[in-house]
Order: structure tokens, then C-alpha cells, then sequence
């Protein structure tokens, strides 16, 4: 069985290996420094963990990856591609090599031999690093967002790792009595006491606030202070520049559209345009944001290759094609070319789409929104279309010009085919004549109340 790298299940996995290596992180150096041995319950929830992570290598080693653009389904390669980059890698992060000295009293400077070896465990930040690349590529959460969460989680594993580290520097030094642990009153302290003034000092000193309530003492403190002290102030300006950077680009496609729409306000005014039509230019754009997120679905379009592109718009199409009947009774080849030539099209409330008294160019489809057929000479409304209507035809197949009037009552969205894009289909596929005949012999009602009411639009 291969996995989809792209599938959902490995989109939730990565989730859940991504909170998993920050929990591992967080307990191994946390009871290396505070807790000082391995309780059951700590044991436990580690050796869990590490089965887990057991599971992750088995799901590593059947799932899909990219090359050159293209996607590996083979097992044997994939395999062999994992062994040759992770596996001894994330073995030596996993194996509980802790397991031979667990019931033993063997000590590395002074800590739980047990201990010390699960500081291996801390390797498994690769792991961390590659789910976030594998949640980037499915682009199911938003990139800003993602880089968001990606700089807190680092921050978080940062000030936890130095936060244990500062309490180590007392438990070095035997606890002496000008340690920081001493002074403060803090020997015997519950674990939880400890470390909340460690991460307290932590943060202090890494953000450069520095309150001076806990300070070092001793040579190692000092030292260590120092270190973190360049540390942080070295990473403040990085950190600030971040965040601002990460927060004013969480939505770049809103952040592009606010100052296209600026932008395009200050020429309008420059050029003295009215207030009114100004606003009206600014709802347009809101729509279309509304919508379409502010992307041009043509430029969308622009640089893909033509079956995609045909993919792409029977998606963008799909409730249209189910309404309009020249689609379903086309064969399939004749659909793509149909689909292939069609121009997605917004019209703003008020706008007159067809004009009386010419000769039709275009054929619409209604995807969503209406409008209203005015008959020329009176003014008279005729009938409303809507959602699957089309527009255009009827003047084209008669040869005819149009003696009505179409203007749009609300936002509406169509898709249109030239008449040069229409007479070129009609050339090349002779059974599309047969198809129009038929779709004109199953006119919707409306289009034969326009019919009797001698409006051609």
C-alpha cells in the first residue's frame, strides 16, 4: 500500500508529528533538568511517543514523494529513497538505547545515565522540520499563517531548551550557595516553581527586558548569561522584523488587492473622476475579492497547458455545464473546445449587457446573478433571467439584430463565446449545427416569452 504524499491522512499525520516532536522535546529536557529521574508516568508517555514514531517510519517508508516535478509511486524506490536519507538518521532518534541503564543507578556528570541517552530524542527536530515542508506543499493552510505558527514553534522549543539550561547551570554546580536557585529561595521548590522562574528569567533576558529580579551569581551563570544575552539581543531585531513581516503578509492576496484598489482610487481622483463612479469602480473590485479572492481567472489561465486548462474550467464551470443543455448533449471533444473558449465575465448591477438595434457578437451563459429583458421601443419588461439562462444566441441563429435590451439587476457572472471563437467551432465540428438546432427547439420559457414578445436579445 503507498500513501499519497499529498492525501489527507498524511496532511493530518504530519499534524500530529509535528505536536508530537515538540511534546518529546519538551519532556526530555525537562526532566533531564527538573525532575532529575524518570517516573513511571514519564517513562510511559516517552516509550509511547517512541512507538509512534516507530509507526511514522513505517508510513515514511510507503509514501509517495516528487522528483523532478514528478510523483514516485514506486515502493522500492521510495524505500530505498528513505533508507538511504532517514533511516539511520531517525533510528538513532528513536531507538531507546535508554532502555539497558533504566534500572540502573549509572550516572553522566552527575544526571541519570537514562537520562543523558534520550537527549537523542532531540534529533527528531528533522522530523519537525519536514512536516511543516510536507503541510507547505499541500497548501491547505495558508502560507503566512503556516510561517506563523513554523517561528512560534521554534520560539517555543528555544526558550524551553534555555530555560532548562539555566536551571541546569545551579544543578552543575551542586546548588551552591551563591546560585540563583539558592538565593531566590528555590532549593526546595517543586519542579513546576523552578521552572516557571526559569522561563521567567528566559524570556526576561531574551527579549533584553532584563528586570534584574533573578540574576547570575556565579562564574557559570555569568557565563551563561552572556551567551544568552547575545542571543537574544542578536535574534530581537530578527524576531520583531518577523513578526511584523509575517502578520502584514498572512494574507498576501488581500494585502495586494487593498493597495491595487488605493492605488486605483488616487489616479482616479487625480483625473477628476465623480465620487459616485468612484465607488462603484471600489464595490466592482469588492466583489471580485468577495469572489474570486481578486484573482483574473484568465490570467489565472494564462500559462497552463490547454488539458489543463479544460480540467480548470469544468471545475470553474461544473453547475453551469449540469444547466445548459448545448453542453450535455455535446460529445466530449466538442464540450472541451466549447469549454476552452469561454471568458469568464463579471458585469456590475445596472450595466446594460446587450443594446437594442445590433447585431449580436457574443453568446452569454448565466452562472449566477440576473437580468432583465426590456423590450425596446416601451421600455416593458419582458422576463427575468437567471442562473442557467443564456443570451445572444437567438439573434445569431436568425441572423438577425437584437430589438431588446438585457441589463443586469445584481452582480452577475457569465461565461461568453465570441461569435469569431462560435463560428470557428461551428466549422470544425459539423455535429455542433445539429446540437444548436436542437438547443433552439428546447428553449427555456423565458427565452419563448421573449420569442412572442418579438425580443431578441
Amino acid at each position: 500500500m503507498i500513501l499519497r504524499e499529498d492525501s489527507r491522512f498524511r496532511f493530518v499525520w504530519n499534524i500530529i508529528m509535528a505536536v508530537l516532536v515538540i511534546a518529546v522535546i519538551v519532556q526530555v529536557s525537562y526532566d533531564l533538568a527538573f525532575a532529575y529521574e524518570g517516573k513511571p508516568s514519564s517513562n510511559i508517555i516517552y516509550y509511547s511517543m517512541s512507538l509512534i514514531f516507530f509507526i511514522d517510519i513505517w508510513i515514511n517508508r510507503r509514501t509517495s514523494f516528487r522528483e523532478h516535478g514528478t510523483e514516485v509511486t514506486d515502493y522500492f524506490r521510495i524505500k530505498e529513497r528513505y533508507n538511504k536519507k532517514y533511516l539511520l538518521y531517525d533510528l538513532i532518534a528513536i531507538l531507546p538505547f535508554d532502555l539497558i541503564l533504566l534500572q540502573t543507578d549509572v550516572t553522566i556528570g552527575g544526571e541519570h545515565a537514562h537520562l543523558m541517552l534520550r537527549l537523542m530524542a532531540l534529533l527528531r527536530i528533522r522530523r519537525l522540520v519536514q512536516s511543516f515542508n510536507n503541510i507547505n506543499n499541500r497548501n491547505s493552510i495558508e502560507p503566512g499563517y503556516l510561517r506563523l505558527i513554523k517561528f512560534l514553534a521554534i520560539m517555543v522549543i528555544l526558550n524551553h531548551l534555555i530555560a532548562c539550561a539555566w536551571l541546569w547551570t545551579s544543578y552543575y554546580q551542586g546548588f551552591a550557595d551563591q546560585s540563583w536557585v539558592a538565593l531566590h529561595g528555590l532549593l526546595d521548590a517543586g519542579p513546576r516553581e523552578q521552572y516557571i522562574r526559569s522561563l521567567y528569567w528566559t524570556v526576561t533576558t531574551m527579549t533584553t527586558i532584563g528586570y534584574g529580579d533573578i540574576a547570575p551569581h556565579t562564574d557559570v551563570e555569568y557565563l551563561f548569561t552572556i551567551v544568552v544575552m547575545l542571543l537574544g539581543a542578536s535574534m530581537y531585531a530578527y524576531i520583531i522584523g518577523n513578526i511584523a513581516s509575517l502578520v502584514s503578509n498572512i494574507d498576501t492576496l488581500k494585502t495586494a488587492h487593498t493597495a491595487r484598489i488605493e492605488s486605483l482610487g488616487m489616479y482616479l481622483k487625480h483625473r477628476k473622476v465623480s465620487p459616485s463612479m468612484i465607488a462603484k469602480v471600489r464595490k466592482y473590485f469588492d466583489y471580485i475579492w468577495d469572489r474570486r479572492r481578486g484573482v483574473n481567472e484568465l490570467d489565472l489561465m494564462e500559462g497552463l497547458p490547454e488539458s489543463m486548462k479544460i480540467e480548470l474550467m469544468e471545475e470553474l464551470t461544473h453547475d453551469l455545464i449540469k444547466e445548459i443543455s448545448l453542453f450535455n448533449l455535446a460529445s466530449g471533444s466538442l464540450k472541451n473546445e466549447l469549454l476552452a473558449r469561454l471568458k469568464p465575465v463579471t458585469y456590475p448591477p445596472s450595466s446594460t449587457v446587450v443594446t437594442a438595434n445590433a447585431y449580436s457578437n457574443r453568446i452569454g451563459f448565466i452562472s449566477k446573478g440576473e437580468m432583465m429583458a426590456y423590450r425596446a421601443s416601451d421600455q416593458k419588461e419582458i422576463a427575468r433571467l437567471k442562473d442557467g439562462d443564456y443570451y445572444g444566441l437567438t439573434p445569431i441563429l436568425i441572423g438577425e439584430k437584437t430589438s431588446g435590451i438585457l441589463i443586469t439587476e445584481e452582480y452577475c457572472e457569465v461565461f461568453e463565446l465570441s461569435l469569431k471563437d462560435y463560428e470557428e467551432i461551428k466549422s470544425s465540428y459539423p455535429e455542433f449545427n445539429e446540437i444548436i438546432k436542437k438547443v433552439s427547439s428546447e428553449r427555456s420559457r423565458k427565452v419563448l416569452e421573449l420569442m412572442v414578445e418579438k425580443v431578441l436579445v
